[in-house]
C-alpha cells in the first residue's frame, strides 16, 4: 500500500508546490476574451450552448475556429461561480490539475510495473520540466492538463485492468478536454503488446491490443459523432495550409527537431513559434527530425522484449506526436503562425518520455543505478529552478510580451499584445510606438490597427481613431470591439445614425451584450426616445441581471 500511495503523494506535493508562485497571477492572452471578459462564464442559463458551441464562440470576441472543449469550458464556469471572477480561482485549479497529473503519472509508472522510486523519478521529470510552464502558470493552458489528466486516469485503469467503461469515460473526458487525447488507444494498444496483464497473455498479442483499445476507440467515435454529426463543429484550417501539404509534410520534421530541442534543453522558451515553413528536405533541421524519428523507434522496437516499458514510453511518445503532425487535419492557428507550434503540445507527450526515462535508469545495475538517479535528481532541480523562473514571465499581459519582444523583436503579434498592455498601463506613447513597428512589418493587422485607433482617441484625436477603426472593419468585419469603440466617436461627435448602426451591429455580433445594449440606450436617450431607452436596459438586464450601467441607467429613467 504505502508502495502505491507514496509516489503519486509526493509528485502532487512537488506538482502544485512549484506553481504555487501562480497564483498570484492575472490574466493573460486568451484568457482576457475568453474567461475575464466572458459573460457567458457567469450565467448559468447559458450552460447549455456555452458546452455545445465552438469553444471561442461563447466568449468576448465569438471567432469561430472549430474546436469544441466542452469539459474545459464547465471547469471555467465553476471557478467563476466560486471565485467571484477573480483569477486565483482559476489559477488555484490550474496548479491542483498539475499536481494530479504528476500523481497520475508516478501511479501510471506503478501500474506499468516500475519500482516506487522510477515511478517518484518519473513523476519529479513531468512536475518540474519547464516546457509545462506554459501549459499550468496560463489559465487558457488548461485544456492540456485537463487532456493529460484524464488520459492519464484511462491509462492507469487499462494496466492496473480496471472496468473498460470506467477507462472509456476516462478517454470520453480527456479528447473532449482537447483532441490531443486521440493518441490514448494508441497507448494502450502498445501497452498490451509489450506490457501484457496475466490474462491478455492467453491470446495473441493482435487481440489483445484489439480489446485493450476499442473501448477508447469506441469513446472517441462517439465524441467525433456528437461534434461533426450533430453539432457541426468542423475543424479550420489554418493560413499555413495555403502553402500546401507537401510544405507541411517537410516542416513537421523541423518542428519536431524543435520540440526535442525543448525537452532536452528548455532554454530559452517562449510563446513565439520558432519553427518556420520548409519547402524542400534539405534542411539540416528537417534531417535531423527524420534521423530522430526514426532513431526513436529503432530503439523502442529493439528494446521491446529486453526493456518493454522504455519501448513502450517510446513508442508511445511518438504516437502521441500524430496529432501534432499539421500535414494530415491542418492544426488551427492564427494567421501570422508559419506552423502551428507550441511548447504546451508536449505536456501530453511529455508523459511518455518520462515514464522511459525513469524505466531506463531502473533496468540498469544498482550501482549504474545509483549514479543516474542522482543524475536525474539533479536534472529536475535545475528543471524546477527552471520553471520557477519562467514561471515570473507569465505574470501578466506586460511581463509576458515584454519577454516574447526580447526574445522575438521581429515578431509583430508580440509588439500588438504589448501595446494592448501598455494601453491598460496608460502608456500610450509606448503602446503607439510599439504598433508602429508592427504595422511596419504587418500593414494589414486588424488588431493592431484597432489598438491604434484606442491610442488615438485616449489622445484626444478621434478623427485617426474613426480611420483607424474603419481600416481595422474593413479587414476584419467581425470585430464587435471595433464597432463598438467606432460607435463612440461617431456619438462623440455628433453623429447619432452612424453610432446607432456601429452599436446595433456589434450587438447583432455579439449576439446580444449588455454593453451594446446600454450604448443603444445612451443614443436613444440623445434622441429623447426614454421609452426606447428603458426597454434597451432591461433587455442589458435580462442578459446580466449584475450589470451596473444598466441598473443606473434604467434608475436614472425613473422619475
Amino acid at each position: 500500500m504505502r508502495r502505491t500511495i507514496a509516489p503519486p503523494a509526493l509528485a502532487f506535493v512537488l506538482g502544485a508546490a512549484l506553481y504555487l508562485p501562480s497564483l498570484t497571477h492575472g490574466y493573460v492572452w486568451d484568457d482576457r476574451t475568453l474567461i475575464a471578459e466572458n459573460r457567458f462564464l457567469a450565467d448559468a442559463r447559458e450552460i447549455g450552448r456555452n458546452l455545445t458551441s465552438d469553444f471561442f464562440r461563447r466568449s468576448a470576441e465569438p471567432s469561430q475556429i472549430g474546436h469544441w472543449r466542452p469539459v474545459v469550458t464547465a471547469s471555467y464556469m465553476a471557478d467563476r461561480r466560486t471565485g467571484g471572477g477573480s483569477a486565483l480561482a482559476f489559477h488555484l485549479t490550474n496548479v491542483l490539475l498539475h499536481g494530479a497529473a504528476a500523481a497520475l503519472v508516478a501511479a501510471l509508472a506503478v501500474s506499468l510495473g516500475l519500482p516506487a522510486s522510477a515511478a517518484l523519478l518519473a513523476a519529479a521529470l513531468f512536475a518540474t520540466h519547464p516546457v509545462h510552464v506554459e501549459s499550468v502558470a496560463w489559465i487558457s493552458g488548461r485544456t492540456d492538463l485537463l487532456c493529460a489528466v484524464f488520459a492519464l486516469t484511462a491509462m492507469t485503469i487499462d494496466a492496473r485492468g480496471g472496468p473498460r467503461w470506467a477507462g472509456a469515460l476516462a478517454t470520453l473526458l480527456s479528447v473532449a478536454s482537447k483532441e490531443m487525447a486521440v493518441a490514448v488507444p494508441a497507448a494502450v494498444a502498445l501497452r498490451a503488446l509489450w506490457l501484457p496483464r496475466p490474462g491478455e497473455r492467453d491470446v495473441s498479442s493482435g487481440r489483445a491490443a484489439w480489446r485493450a483499445a476499442w473501448p477508447h476507440l469506441a469513446a472517441i467515435a462517439l465524441y467525433a459523432l456528437v461534434r461533426f454529426g450533430a453539432l457541426g463543429l468542423m475543424p479550420r484550417a489554418p493560413a499555413a495550409a495555403g502553402a500546401g501539404r507537401v510544405a507541411l509534410f517537410w516542416t513537421w520534421w523541423s518542428a519536431l527537431a524543435e520540440y526535442a530541442r525543448v525537452l532536452v534543453w528548455p532554454f530559452p522558451l517562449s510563446i513565439v513559434s520558432p519553427v518556420t515553413l520548409v519547402s524542400s528536405p534539405w534542411s539540416w533541421r528537417v534531417a535531423a527530425g527524420i534521423v530522430l524519428a526514426g532513431a526513436i523507434a529503432a530503439l523502442a522496437w529493439s528494446r521491446r522484449h529486453l526493456r518493454p516499458a522504455v519501448s513502450w514510453g517510446l513508442a508511445a511518445f511518438l504516437a502521441s506526436l500524430v496529432p501534432l503532425v499539421n500535414f494530415v487535419v491542418p492544426v488551427r492557428a492564427i494567421g501570422s503562425v508559419a506552423f502551428p507550434w507550441a511548447e504546451r503540445f508536449l505536456y501530453v507527450p511529455s508523459i511518455f518520455l518520462c515514464v522511459a526515462a525513469a524505466a531506463a535508469v531502473a533496468a540498469l545495475r544498482p550501482r549504474a543505478r545509483a549514479v543516474a538517479t542522482a543524475a536525474v535528481v539533479a536534472v529536475a532541480c535545475a528543471f524546477a529552478a527552471r520553471t520557477l523562473a519562467r514561471e515570473r514571465v507569465w505574470a501578466s499581459q506586460r511581463s509576458l510580451f515584454a519577454a516574447a519582444v526580447r526574445e522575438h523583436p521581429e515578431d509583430a503579434p508580440a509588439r500588438v499584445n504589448l501595446a494592448a498592455a501598455l494601453l491598460d498601463s496608460g502608456d500610450a506613447a509606448g503602446a503607439e510606438a510599439q504598433l508602429d513597428r508592427a504595422l511596419a512589418t504587418s500593414p494589414d493587422d486588424p488588431i493592431a490597427l484597432y489598438l491604434r485607433g484606442n491610442a488615438r482617441r485616449g489622445r484626444g484625436d478621434p478623427a485617426a481613431a474613426e480611420a483607424s477603426y474603419r481600416r481595422a472593419l474593413s479587414i476584419r468585419p467581425v470585430y464587435p470591439q471595433a464597432l463598438i469603440n467606432l460607435g463612440l466617436v461617431l456619438a462623440a461627435r455628433g453623429d447619432l445614425d452612424g453610432a446607432e448602426a456601429s452599436f446595433r451591429e456589434a450587438d447583432g455580433q455579439l449576439g446580444g451584450a449588455p454593453e451594446t445594449k446600454v450604448n443603444l440606450a445612451i443614443v436613444a436617450r440623445l434622441r429623447g426616445r426614454t421609452a426606447e431607452a428603458a426597454a434597451l436596459y432591461r433587455e442589458a438586464l435580462a442578459l446580466d441581471p449584475a450589470f451596473a450601467p444598466a441598473r443606473e441607467g434604467l434608475a436614472s429613467l425613473s422619475p
